[in-house]
């Protein structure tokens, strides 16, 4: 082959193998969702499968030496001998078609295939049907020796409308065959499942249409004038495919049907496949209008004949491709047809045909059935009522999740528990929406149940069941049940209701976890005595609320209080009672001169089943109370079992946390710096990342919260710290060091006292090593002896650098307190500055404040080189962000360095 016929083979068999592309599309787009991902994963292992296959075997037994025109002898597994090497690109073209023959069947067996048996059925297919097929009609084209059987007695099939087209047709026919119709397809009354997308698959026939150029043009094997006619003819049989179906959709359903224009475009290439290097123009028009036509006429039979094929693919590419076969003597010329006459020619092409078939379809039944024996071809109907993405990949679909809530529902009749709610999607609203309707149906079943049990005399029941509650009440009186301060009943009066309550349920009781915001910076900031009037003004509010001898109040904590409130015959929510209380904690409370505003988050739990024990809502309330602190200040939460289940996932996710400190799961990344108007690497961050044992890699914004709740910060900031210094270690060792590394020193870190120890007994602090101060929020708050700390360690040859910069967390007098010798400005004023002046001269004032403070500037964030030229020509000093490098492991950072010192050298 010359050197551009190697380039054409090679553009061509790329053309072929994107076709995979517009083949995914188009049987993903006409299954149904529940499976579509099923079917794409099936498109892209068909290509793995074919490729090994078809590379291993089919290439030797299509193309090798021939034995007698039956099957090829040679060339298995090429790739080793220098003989091939000039066969490469005819064996990438050849591959690309193989896979286009297997990736037919997969869209007719769609929604029931198990996935392995058609990998097998797949692997089979490339490695043996298709080349025996391949061998007879085009055995000797590539190697010049012994013709195919069927290639010596003159058949035409020019690029494969029965090498490819006829066999994939006849192997998914019989494969729709033995699996049997999807469920509820044929029945009483004839049902057209829903496309997940005709969009998609409307993409995909483009791509089919685009990649079809190279099936045919590439099919010549040559670069020569024969291919830009080929490649018309081929648009025009297409086109007129598109065209005759468009026109039967009209004539037969009265619309355009989206479906059978889609395969008529199909159905109109695979019909000139045979001779379309022979055809004209007007040739190629009519036997894309008559492949159309029997594709319509097909795709009725298979439905009458009750044969479930869910993109018609037999339709679409065998009764075109035999079509196309047996019409070939009737559009060439009688001059280039090798068996002289149209008669004798349609007698060779009709042989061929039914040789086709017959080794198809037997070698097919033959294949179905060794691979049933070893493993089901079909999935259960469970598996195909759930969808194949659920039951072979598990790929969730949020639609069927919500079906399955909602039948568990109804086989329950249970309307406590509510359907998780995701509101940016479509079905996030309709789940929404059913959950507003289980609101309403569970307060009139509620509200029915309570007028029976009223009539039945429940009330006097209801009465009984608080006599003991009544008892304790009168007990709280003494001084060991009752909050000296508050008057309120202490910890030991609720135990004393807990243990009552054991042998009797919680009917319709509310339990309400209370805990003050504020307090502890009240109590700190004002004094105890403050403290002390913030929780008597509280208790007030809350005995206001009451009702003497069926609500009950503790105050179990410091700033914290539990109530229990007699439900059954309020009028209006819990939740609304809660949101009401809650606003009224959140008014100020007068404490001499001082106003005081301490706020509250509120935690329920609700007494949905009688058999609930109080025991059991007290932990739901403060769950509930966790989750509403975590949200932010002033919430009320409700108890849920989604939210319990919540709870058990953040405690197992700290105790996760907790061990990764000790098993070394706590890594560090870097990120450089580099000098602002020279580009050279002058320094990096050192920043934490947990190697999760489920989730992989994850970031500090993920697990900073679980160290701030376990109070690990400062062990944190010490693992971090010492692989800093490993870090500079390894760096001096190729002789590479850095002139500074930063690491995150967060303010609890700051106030330790161990940490001036422990800094002055390390011999090993690098000499550029600098400390970013963390959590800006708290400077303002810094006492004298912290700003001391921070001194010490600038003694110590360690640089200060206040991080966030800019955010507006933290005061210009707090940050002149530490005297920092660099500000490191936030990301945030960085994206625009190359485009928008406002923003850059946003930027310049804040370069004009470090610089009148006399610190370096640092701007992180920085992620095109344009934003780092105009930040150079503001004044900044040093740049970082993915401009320059994204955050690398030591290891990457150090095999960087030993090699490069400049960016972007």
């Amino acid at each position: 082959m010359e050197i551009l016929d190697v380039i054409w083979v090679l553009l061509c068999g790329f053309m072929v193998l994107d076709m995979q592309a517009g083949f995914l599309c188009l049987e993903t787009g006409l299954s149904r969702a529940k499976s579509a991902s099923n079917v794409a994963l099936k498109n892209v292992s068909d290509i793995c499968v074919t490729t090994l296959a078809f590379w291993g075997v089919g290439f030797g037994l299509m193309f090798g030496n021939s034995y007698h025109g039956l099957f090829g002898t040679s060339l298995f597994v090429p790739g080793g001998h220098s003989t091939i090497f000039d066969a490469a690109p005819f064996l990438f073209f050849q591959m690309a078609f193989a896979t286009t023959v297997v990736t037919i069947v997969s869209g007719a067996v769609a929604e029931r295939a198990t996935f392995l048996s058609y990998l097998l059925v797949s692997a089979a297919t490339a490695g043996l049907i298709y080349p025996i097929t391949g061998h007879a009609i085009w055995g000797g084209i590539w190697s010049g020796g012994q013709e195919g059987w069927l290639q010596a007695m003159g058949f035409i099939d020019f690029a494969g409308a029965s090498v490819v087209h006829s066999v994939g047709g006849w192997v998914a026919l019989v494969y729709c065959v033995s699996l049997g119709p999807r469920r509820g397809r044929f029945g009483k009354k004839y049902r057209r499942f829903e496309s997940s997308s005709i969009a998609v698959a409307s993409l995909g026939v483009i791509f089919l249409w685009i990649g079809w150029a190279g099936f045919n043009a590439g099919s010549a094997l040559a670069i020569d004038a024969a291919i830009g006619p080929i490649i018309v003819r081929t648009m025009l049989g297409a086109a007129a495919g598109g065209g005759t179906a468009l026109v039967l959709s009209y004539a037969i359903f009265g619309f355009a049907s989206a479906n059978l224009t889609l395969n008529g475009v199909i159905a109109g290439l695979v019909a000139g496949t045979a001779g379309l290097n022979h055809f004209t123009g007007l040739d190629a028009i009519l036997v894309g209008a008559l492949g159309s036509i029997a594709m319509v006429i097909a795709s009725f039979l298979m439905r009458a004949a009750k044969i479930d094929d869910v993109v018609d693919a037999v339709p679409v590419h065998l009764a075109p491709g035999i079509l196309g076969s047996l019409t070939v003597p009737f559009f060439v010329s009688s001059s280039d047809l090798p068996a002289g006459t149209v008669s004798a020619q349609l007698q060779v092409q009709s042989i061929g045909v039914a040789a086709v078939a017959l080794w198809t379809i037997s070698m097919a039944l033959l294949t179905i059935y060794l691979v049933n024996r070893i493993t089901p071809i079909r999935v259960s109907p469970r598996q195909e009522v759930i969808g194949l993405d659920a039951s072979e990949h598990s790929i969730g679909n949020a639609f069927l999740d919500l079906i399955e809530e909602m039948k568990r529902h109804q086989k329950t009749g249970s309307f406590n528990s509510r359907v998780f709610v995701e509101r940016s999607t479509e079905v996030g609203m309709l789940a929404h929406r059913y959950n507003k309707v289980l609101d309403r149906v569970e307060k009139e079943i509620s509200a029915r149940i309570d007028a029976m049990q009223r009539e039945k005399g429940m009330r006097k029941l209801a009465e009984e069941s608080y006599t003991a509650m009544l008892a304790a009440q009168k007990e709280s009186a003494r001084s060991a049940r009752e909050d000296r301060l508050t008057k309120l009943g202490n910890r030991l009066l609720l135990d004393e209701f807990v243990q009552a309550d054991e042998k009797r349920p919680a009917g319709h009781l509310v339990v309400v976890a209370i805990d003050l915001d504020r307090f502890k910076g009240i109590n700190d900031r004002h004094g105890h005595d403050a403290g002390d009037a913030v929780l008597v003004a509280t208790a007030k509010r809350i005995r206001d609320v009451l009702r003497p001898g069926r609500d009950f109040a503790f105050r179990i904590g410091g700033d914290e209080f539990i109530l229990l409130i007699d439900y059954s015959d309020c009028s209006g929510s819990p939740s609304e009672f809660c949101q009401d209380l809650c606003m009224q904690l959140t008014a100020r409370v007068t404490y001499r001169h001082l106003q005081l505003e301490p706020g509250a988050s509120i935690g329920i739990a609700v007494c949905h089943e009688q058999d609930t024990s109080l025991t059991r809502m007290l932990k739901q309330a403060d769950m509930a109370l966790y989750q509403a602190k975590t949200a932010g200040r002033g919430r009320v939460v409700a108890y849920t079992d989604q939210l319990g289940e919540s709870y058990s996932s953040h405690v197992n996710e700290l105790e996760l946390f907790r061990n990764a400190l000790s098993k070394n799961e706590i890594i560090a990344f870097a990120q450089t710096q580099v000098d602002a108007k020279t580009k050279q690497i002058t320094g990096c961050e050192i920043l934490a990342r947990w190697r999760h044992p489920h989730r992989g890699i994850i970031s500090p914004d993920q697990f900073i919260p679980l160290a701030e709740e376990l109070n690990l910060v400062a062990e944190l900031d010490q693992i971090i710290l010492g692989q800093a210094i490993d870090l500079d270690a390894k760096l001096l060792a190729v002789g590479k060091p850095l002139g500074s590394i930063s690491v995150n020193v967060s303010a609890s870190r700051l106030a330790s006292p161990t940490l001036l120890t422990e800094l002055q007994a390390r011999q090993d602090l690098p000499d550029g090593l600098v400390f970013e101060i963390l959590e800006t929020a708290h400077l303002d708050t810094l006492d004298v002896d912290v700003a001391q700390t921070v001194s010490d360690i600038k003694d110590l040859g360690i640089r200060i650098e206040i991080d966030d910069f800019g955010t507006g967390h933290a005061s210009l007098a707090s940050i002149l307190a530490l005297e920092p010798h660099a500000l490191k400005i936030d990301g945030m004023f960085v994206p625009g500055i190359d485009t928008q002046p406002e923003r850059a001269e946003l930027m310049r004032s804040l370069i004009s404040v470090a610089e009148q403070f006399g610190a370096e500037t640092v701007v992180e964030g920085v992620e095109t080189l344009e934003e780092a030229e105009v930040l150079a020509q503001l004044g900044a000093d040093k740049l970082q962000g993915y401009a320059f490098s994204r955050p690398m492991s030591i290891q990457s950072l150090v095999e960087q360095m030993s090699g490069l010192k400049t960016f972007g050298t």
